[in-house]
């Protein structure tokens, strides 16, 4: 296919897109569907070079399966190698195992998969999580299996007819996942959800698109392409049901751009600058993510508000993206694998092995901070979301005085608080948490996200008989995430109880603005930090309350005026949290012994 240097532009204008809205959603909300423009973009040149070589009858699926791997997989795996190292010394020991997990799914290029079951509510989140970006490589890479295959084998009218259909079947199965099953985590990684964005871009070799003597038409469905495609990156946003017939308007703006490459829009990106940016995108599209991720990790918020962090990070990504592109992307790209290049790429595998193998040994040696300080692991997981295992007791586990927890991360964080006050004063508990969502029957299947609704069912319905079953029932969650129909569930349950069955909302501990043990870096307070700390308390909504003042047998324990939380988030200048929202082992039980005199006072009062 003859080199056009408008598609170049196109390159640039997507990962320029992608590029801001990674640096702050904010300022660019539609940014993402940058990824979109790529998608079409590779559909279309990987089809032309495809067919073009069947028309010839020069085609070869070996060649075509090498040229892939030489354009993509060098500068890729150097990417993770570099990667994994800077990993090793900034990730926590928790963390770096989670990181380990999605190297190895990173490097089979089927991450896409893996993160889109991805819990990752505890420890690092998306925004921090280096190789999140790796899914759109995964789904180009698994498209690129296929595509020769339907396009060798069938004959070009029934290739553009299944396409078609593909396309329109795909976008319809994506939008109904999105909108009625409320499955966009899944549909957003998904190489099904993602085919028609490809099958646009390959459809287009389809088909003639002549204007000459049609120059007002062309420049009209150029301009209407400029302006889905940026009229996308206003209307659209992470709260749209994308991706989908969504993802549609992009995807068609990119389309009309692609076969009116005369257009003044094509000729505008054709400049000089946009073909280099574009030369450069696959190579500034791999390593601008980790550096923001990394950063943002290291400094435990989202926000780069130091405007010389950011600029130091834009020259950081431009330095590395030429390097890349300079020394491994066009070296394995354009060169003759001869038997020196081979050599080269056997060592860059070999380095990777190593890195995954090293990443740990170099980990424990800088972050192995004790876990009761920096996990959640240390609360107890046995009893909590996926791991859950049946009736696992703490406390004082010879006493018959049992109570039962009940609640999402937070009520895991109040393991450790309860534990302790059982065994000091002769009860034992049992509990059920689950991660984002309370496990109560009758929560409405709209107010939880699809990925996670077959556990919540599953630990709701365990729950539920062991309330049948108890008389004193704890139930703490994060206050600051409203379920609207919770409230209503609690109370269908609560009136199942008997009279004497007591059910015990729990005050929330309060959260901070970033995490503490990264910004300090230290399980003790660093004085040389001056981090400006903002404290939040949220109490439960109004529906709840309600409910404590409808039954008798229902009722509200306030222990957020415990002194421990008097200088959050440290306590005797020791951190009391593993990340920005969750206590730690330590703060939940200095936060119970803080609260002892007051808990078993308040049970006493409704135990016979």
């Amino acid at each position: 296919m003859r080199f056009r240097n408008d598609i170049q532009g196109l390159r640039a204008l997507a990962v320029f897109f992608v590029l801001i809205f990674h640096i702050d959603k904010n300022w660019l909300p539609g940014g993402f569907i940058g990824v979109d423009m790529f998608f079409v973009v590779s559909g279309y040149l990987i089809s032309s070079i495809i067919l073009t070589k069947k028309n010839k009858r020069t085609f070869s699926f070996k060649e075509f399966y090498i040229s892939r791997i030489k354009r993509i997989v060098p500068a890729y795996f150097v990417f993770l190698i570099v990667t994994t190292f800077f990993v090793s010394y900034i990730y926590f020991l928790s963390d770096a195992y989670i990181y380990r997990d999605a190297l190895l799914w990173s490097i089979l290029f089927v991450s896409n998969s893996y993160f889109a079951k991805l819990d990752t509510y505890f420890g690092a989140l998306s925004s921090e999580n280096p190789l999140l970006h790796t899914w759109t490589l995964a789904v180009e890479m698994q498209f690129y299996l296929f595509l020769p295959l339907m396009l060798i084998f069938l004959s070009r009218a029934k290739s553009r007819w299944l396409l078609m259909i593909l396309t329109g079947v795909l976008c319809i199965y994506s939008t109904y996942q999105v909108i009625y099953l409320g499955n966009k985590d899944g549909m957003y990684f998904s190489l099904i959800a993602r085919s028609p964005e490809f099958f646009l871009g390959v459809l287009l070799n389809f088909y003639q698109f002549n204007f000459a003597n049609k120059t007002k038409l062309r420049n009209v469905l150029n301009l209407t392409g400029g302006f889905l495609l940026f009229g996308s990156l206003v209307f659209i946003n992470e709260r749209s049901a994308f991706p989908g017939v969504t993802a549609l308007l992009p995807c068609f703006g990119v389309s009309l751009i692609l076969i009116t490459k005369e257009g003044p829009l094509s000729k505008f990106i054709s400049n000089r600058t946009f073909v280099y940016i574009g030369e450069l995108s696959y190579s500034i599209y791999l390593w601008h993510w980790p550096i923001l991720a990394l950063y943002r990790y290291y400094y435990g918020k989202y926000d780069i508000d130091n405007v010389f962090h950011l600029i130091a990070i834009l020259i950081l990504v431009a330095i590395l993206s030429w390097l890349s592109y300079r020394y491994v992307e066009n070296s394995f790209r354009k060169s003759v694998w001869n038997k020196k290049r081979v050599q080269s790429f056997l060592l860059i595998v070999f380095l990777l092995g190593v890195s995954g193998y090293v990443l740990m040994k170099i980990n424990r040696n800088f972050n192995n901070f004790p876990v009761e300080f920096s996990s959640q692991i240390a609360h107890g997981l046995e009893s909590h979301a996926e791991t859950y295992v049946s009736d696992i007791l703490r406390g004082d586990t010879l006493s018959k005085d049992t109570l039962l927890l009940i609640g999402d991360s937070h009520a895991l964080a109040m393991n450790s608080f309860f534990e302790l006050l059982g065994k000091r004063n002769g009860f034992c508990f049992e509990s059920v948490t689950n991660s984002r969502y309370v496990p109560i029957l009758g929560v409405d299947s709209s107010d939880i996200e699809t990925r996670y609704y077959s556990q919540h069912k599953k630990l709701a319905e365990i729950a539920f008989k062991k309330m049948k079953q108890s008389k004193i029932i704890f139930f703490a969650k994060a206050w600051r995430f409203e379920i609207p129909s919770l409230g209503e569930a609690l109370e269908n349950i609560i009136m199942e109880l008997d009279t004497n069955q007591h059910v015990i909302i729990l005050s929330d501990f309060p959260e901070v603005n970033a995490s503490p043990i990264r910004v300090n870096r230290s399980i003790t307070k660093n004085r040389d930090n001056p981090f400006a700390w903002i404290v939040s308390t949220y109490l439960p909504s109004e529906d709840i309350f309600e409910l404590v003042r409808k039954y008798e047998n229902v009722h509200y324990l306030d222990l957020s005026h415990s002194p421990v939380f008097s200088n959050t988030p440290y306590y005797k200048d020791t951190i009391m949290y593993y990340d920005d929202d969750h206590l730690n082992r330590y703060g939940s039980e200095e936060y119970a012994l803080s609260s002892e005199e007051k808990f078993i006072d308040f049970l006493s009062t409704i135990l016979p």
